[in-house]
């Protein structure tokens, strides 16, 4: 009886010194990529390969910080969270079926300001979408300030919400 109450005094002792309110956590932040969906002027998705109007995305690039990044295609998802920058992808959105293009992934622990990203389209147009993100950390939370611009005009307040642009989309040639 004696080694069963030392046990339960033993336990109770670790249970409540094991909880320090003060001891720091680790957090993993989950990176952050733009999702661009383009459409054209009767909202025909331009990055699904099956539109007749479908953009090619060989001719399409990225350019941040100086750098260009092809555009690449569809790839699988993984369940790996480290961030890694890519420049551009296309990918599926299979529950709202629509193709978007990534840019990323920026490292989602990281503050931004201005961090810009440019896509230079097949026709020689080019759209600049730039960032600010600012993580903060209050106690055990966390505080996350984003804001998203397209062409120099604010779109959201959520990065990883899907900005829908516009491309004019010159049809007359095939309907004749």
């Amino acid at each position: 009886m004696k080694h069963k109450h030392l046990i339960s005094f033993l336990s109770l002792f670790l249970l409540l010194t094991a909880c320090d309110k003060e001891e720091s956590m680790e957090w993993d932040m989950t990176p952050v990529e733009l999702q661009i969906s383009v459409v054209d002027q009767d909202y025909n998705d331009l990055l699904n390969p099956r539109n007749e109007y479908a953009l090619d995305l060989t001719k399409i690039k990225g350019l941040h910080l100086e750098k260009e990044y092809s555009c690449k295609p569809m790839d699988d998802n993984t369940r790996y969270y480290l961030p890694t920058f890519y420049g551009l992808k296309q990918a599926r959105m299979e529950h709202e079926n629509i193709y978007i293009l990534r840019i990323g992934e920026f490292d989602g622990a990281l503050n931004f300001k201005d961090e810009s990203f440019r896509i230079l389209w097949e026709d020689g147009t080019s759209d600049t979408f730039t960032f600010n993100r600012e993580v903060k950390k209050k106690k055990n939370d966390w505080r996350i300030k984003e804001e998203l611009y397209h062409n120099g005009v604010k779109v959201s307040d959520n990065l990883r919400k899907v900005i829908r642009i516009s491309k004019w989309i010159d049809k007359s040639e095939s309907e004749e």
